[in-house]
């Protein structure tokens, strides 16, 4: 075959990877299409391919040069790093993140559901006295509940001077289960479930206990000013580790390690995106949560804080919904 016979061929290709670079180069990767993302590993390998072959067959021609640009162009628009500036990381909070949640929303779901069933299960286990109710709440925690129940003792009550520690502590530790929860989707998902639903359980079986105390109201009023954000957090992560376990399972046309690199990327974004969200969940749980107001105060913060976090979302990812994929971020592929 000739180099023309070559060219005529293979152009097509070369023109849409061109067309996806020009694409990456002008607006970040993570402006591209589905379809787009799809293609990019296996028309890399393929341009590749033509190159190595030019390269035997026709050296030092005109084509060898074009595919060589086009390669070398390819690996720096693809693997480079870029440096996040003031406004390149207001552009990810405002458009970008809630861009990838609505991208990314069936995950989001499917790890809230998660947590929700798995609260409803652990609801059940303690309501019934199954034998398996300690999978939800530990004997210990059952026990120390009790113990203030008959104290008295059912609100958070922290000491001024210890609210600055008290929310430290809450924040690194909600990090960390965020942290688990992406990372342990290497683990083909089984570790991000575990950790969804030990959290799911938990919350459920201690609204049980709280219910059957007639202090339903309390506990709620303690657990949802802070909760809603935290459990919100909590899910993206669990859907960023579901999106890693996705990309181990079922990698499609991609080689794994290929799956891994277009779908690490987003979900880390996501889970970084997370933090601040942690981070507010954290000092309201240790600055307003101890506050001694009527409990119906604290569940309508709390209904606030729904309302704002749903507000965010939505009008960051307007532009999404309309089309307009512009959701780059700080960081590209």
């Amino acid at each position: 075959m000739n180099s023309q016979k070559f060219i005529q061929l293979n152009r097509d290709t070369w023109t849409r990877f061109r067309g996806i670079l020009d694409q990456i180069d002008k607006k970040g990767a993570a402006s591209l299409s589905r379809s787009d993302l799809e293609d990019v590993g296996p028309l890399f390998r393929r341009v590749t391919a033509h190159l190595a072959y030019a390269q035997t067959n026709y050296p030092d021609t005109d084509v060898v040069n074009y595919l060589n640009q086009l390669v070398a162009r390819a690996h720096s628009s693809l693997y480079r790093t870029e440096t996040a500036s003031v406004r390149s990381l207001l552009n990810f909070y405002s458009k970008g993140f809630p861009g990838l949640i609505y991208r990314y929303r069936k995950y989001v779901i499917a790890a809230s559901l998660i947590l929700a069933l798995s609260a409803a299960w652990g609801a059940l286990l303690n309501h019934t006295g199954s034998s398996l109710a300690v999978l939800a709440l530990p004997e210990e925690i059952r026990e120390a509940v009790k113990q203030n129940f008959a104290e008295g003792n059912t609100g958070a009550r922290i000491e001024d001077s210890l609210k600055p520690l008290f929310s430290s502590a809450i924040m690194v530790n909600n990090i960390t289960v965020s942290f688990y929860c992406l990372v342990l989707g290497i683990t083909w998902g089984v570790g991000t479930v575990f950790i969804l639903v030990r959290n799911g359980l938990l919350l459920g079986a201690l609204a049980d206990i709280f219910a059957g105390a007639q202090q339903g109201l309390e506990f709620w009023s303690l657990i949802l000013p802070h909760g809603i954000a935290e459990l919100f957090a909590i899910a993206l992560n669990g859907a960023a580790g579901l999106m890693i376990a996705g990309a181990v399972v079922r990698p499609g046309d991609f080689t794994r390690r290929d799956a891994l690199k277009l779908k690490a990327i987003p979900a880390m974004k996501i889970s970084l995106g997370s933090i601040p969200i942690l981070m507010a969940a954290a000092a309201i749980e240790g600055f307003i949560t101890p506050v001694n107001i009527p409990p119906q105060a604290k569940l309508g913060f709390a209904a606030l804080t729904g309302l704002l976090l749903g507000y965010y979302v939505y009008s960051g990812s307007r532009k999404q919904r309309r089309g307009e994929d512009d959701i780059a971020g700080p960081v590209s592929l």
